[in-house]
């Protein structure tokens, strides 16, 4: 073939994506529910690969879907009363959070609120997501209860400290009829930081970003979905969880040119 030619197709394709496994990711399609007390799901937190903080039966549980989203899993206080105050429910990780240059953590997320029924209590706790790295959280995403049931506050918290990024921005909504949202981090190298973009897919809420101090080397170790009882005794309670579906944290894409650097792909000219 013409060197000409050759060099022609070749630049054709070098930038072409090459197929990359994902690091993480779940739909949650292959949960597991049982019956529990009150008729509720057992524990979802020791199924595929996750695991729970706090041990009491049926915080996290499955939850069947409405469509377009299928089955979800969730967290909080509908069926159980927690025995502390914090519960996490998590998943371990081992992935650099810069993998040729950049990398990204994806959820779609519903919160739901209390429903009233006789015996639940009528409060609302903090939801949110979690990275971190062996040194503990680097970045957490929270929604808050407001004075206004009707809505939600959203923080990002990492280890320099927590920004408001809005105060009313999630609206929570019913057990029958789940609202998503869809949370989405980016992350890239700003020197040694490690430099994070994020939004949320329904909301008039301008994309947030910021850094983490001396992180662009760092690998992220676990991924977590959070809930916190927003009193200082955890009989309190509210009758309120957080749906979550389609969790992916893919590795980037590796391209033909990425290839080529790593002297993996080679163009000889015919002489």
């Amino acid at each position: 073939m013409n060197y000409i030619l050759k060099s022609i197709l070749f630049a054709s394709v070098i930038a072409l994506p090459l197929s990359a496994r994902a690091a993480y990711t779940t739909n949650f399609s292959d949960a597991v529910s049982g019956g529990g007390v009150e008729g509720g799901p057992t524990n979802f937190g020791t199924q595929g690969g996750w695991a729970i903080s706090n041990a009491d039966a049926e915080l996290s549980f499955v939850y069947p879907g409405v469509a377009p989203y299928g089955q979800s899993v969730a967290l909080g206080g509908y069926y159980s009363t927690p025995a502390s105050v914090t519960t996490k429910l998590s998943h371990s990780l081992s992935e650099p959070a810069l993998n040729a240059g950049k990398g990204y953590f994806k959820a779609d997320f519903a919160i739901i609120n209390s429903d009233g029924s006789p015996g639940f209590f009528i409060a609302d706790d903090i939801f949110g997501f979690s990275l971190s790295d062996s040194s503990g959280s680097l970045i957490a995403i929270n929604f808050a209860p407001t004075i206004d049931e009707a809505v939600r506050s959203i923080t990002s918290v990492t280890p320099s400290g927590s920004t408001l990024l809005v105060p009313n921005g999630i609206s929570p909504s019913g057990y029958a009829s789940p609202a998503f949202y869809t949370l989405t981090l980016n992350f890239d190298a700003s020197g040694a930081d490690l430099a994070y973009k994020g939004s949320i897919s329904g909301l008039g809420l301008s994309n947030f970003s910021g850094v983490i101090a001396g992180k662009a080397g760092t690998t992220f170790t676990e991924l977590a979905i959070n809930y916190t009882v927003n009193d200082l005794d955890p009989v309190n309670a509210g009758s309120n969880f957080i749906l979550v579906d389609n969790i992916s944290i893919p590795e980037p894409t590796v391209t033909l040119a990425g290839l080529m650097s790593l002297g993996l792909l080679t163009l000889r000219r015919r002489r």
